[in-house]
């Protein structure tokens, strides 16, 4: 017969059927892991993705998709999530749609001042003349 040493089914379909020999299943897990790390390493890179710093308690916040202020209370039992006490309600929010409020300090608060003055002023002048230098306590 002319299909003696191969399976009858390759031999009728004319080719050879490649069997492929499988590692072990501790070495398809670590490359299975490897893959992923991998994976994750390019998305992160991709969509520059970076750790955000947790919030202590009483932390001012800007609630993004209320658009208002609150005070942060505690963490919430989900990752990344806080709770926040707002002026209608105390809600749940994730990190992602919080935004540190700095406090603002009398220095601070000169300095802001300052440069909304300059920032109002047209764009031909937005450098302050030595007078208004001296005048606003400035070098």
């Amino acid at each position: 017969m002319l299909c003696d040493n191969v399976q009858f089914s390759q031999c009728l379909a004319r080719r050879t059927y490649w069997t492929h020999c499988f590692d072990t299943h501790c070495t398809l897990k670590e490359k299975e892991e490897a893959s992923r790390m991998n994976q994750k390493r390019n998305f992160d890179k991709r969509h520059k993705v970076h750790e955000m710093k947790t919030l202590s308690s009483g932390t001012t916040v800007f609630i993004t998709d209320m658009k208002c202020r609150g005070k942060v209370i505690q963490r919430a039992n989900t990752p990344r999530s806080y709770m926040v006490d707002t002026p209608t309600a105390v809600v749940r929010r994730n990190r992602s749609h919080l935004r540190i409020i700095p406090d603002i300090s009398a220095n601070s608060q000169k300095e802001q001042s300052t440069t909304m003055l300059v920032n109002n002023r047209p764009h031909r002048i937005k450098k302050l003349s030595l007078k208004a230098r001296e005048n606003l306590g400035l070098k």
